[in-house]
């Protein structure tokens, strides 16, 4: 791609980032105001509706998106069962992997339980910024590069990027940090990579967030969660071994799961990937 297509690139990302953001607006300034007026609705019923109805905005801007900006067909929203379980489930292990280890050598330690039911609205909390991130960053961001300067660059520039963006959260700051969220990046873009489904990486990205947020750590840096979660857990010891007030994504055991996962995904993909797609 020559340079003089960049400020095609850049308006596509642009477009596309646009279209993410009316769709959040008309949600939050309408269409729940909207029904906070017509209906005696409670807070719980509304927070419930407002994740859905972002859910739904996220998807149809991705539509809208594929269809007007980037016209290219819609395969990246079809929704496959088996495909969902797969990645989602990879997504919960990779992270229940070194946590389960912390727990056993006593880095972690559960105190105490709660209860199950307010998890639902974390859950789709959860779930709506995992689809937020998951569209903007892998399914316009990654495209658009990968189209520009191949898939190699495609997997690190918007990768570091989400990690930048992420320095915005509590207990989430210095290099061990970025270092985290550039791999997180960088897996959740292969994972988009090897499937081509927005909703694939979604589910990957998100049942990695619930997993930790089951435990009663910290999310990447945010407490508000845990004293909603089932389990109340403590950490202990070196922050470098417990990952401390970050959680357990800047736990070194955590590190060296994500550098395995990484690389196991990034060879399925050289093997299985499409002689077409550009690389460089």
């Amino acid at each position: 791609m020559s340079l003089k297509s960049l400020p095609l690139m850049a308006g596509r990302i642009l477009a596309g980032a646009l279209l993410v953001g009316l769709g959040m607006a008309v949600v939050r300034l309408a269409l729940i105001p909207g029904l906070e007026h017509v209906f005696a609705l409670d807070d719980a019923l509304i927070s419930i509706i407002r994740r859905l109805f972002m859910l739904a905005s996220f998807a149809l801007s991705f539509w809208l998106y594929l269809r007007f900006v980037a016209r290219r067909p819609a395969r990246p929203l079809a929704i496959r069962p088996a495909q969902l379980l797969i990645w989602g489930g990879l997504g919960s292990a990779l992270i229940a992997l070194p946590m389960g280890l912390l727990f056993l050598t006593g880095s972690y330690q559960l105190v105490g339980t709660g209860q199950i039911w307010p998890m639902a609205s974390v859950a789709l909390t959860i779930l709506a910024a995992a689809a937020f991130e998951e569209v903007l960053f892998r399914g316009i961001i990654v495209p658009e590069v990968e189209d520009a300067f191949g898939a190699y660059t495609a997997l690190l520039l918007p990768s570091l990027l989400f990690s930048v963006l992420h320095f915005f959260n509590p207990n989430w700051a210095g290099w061990v940090s970025l270092v985290t969220g550039v791999l997180l990046g960088i897996l959740w873009t292969l994972v988009y990579l090897i499937t081509r489904n927005v909703w694939a990486a979604t589910l990957n990205h998100a049942l990695w967030n619930f997993t930790i947020v089951l435990s009663g750590l910290p999310l990447t840096g945010i407490e508000e969660w845990r004293e909603h979660a089932p389990l109340r857990s403590e950490f202990h010891g070196p922050d470098w071994l417990s990952g401390g007030a970050a959680g357990p994504e800047e736990s070194v055991i955590t590190l060296l799961v994500i550098i395995l996962a990484v690389a196991g995904l990034w060879l399925y993909w050289r093997k299985t990937r499409s002689p077409q797609e550009p690389s460089s």
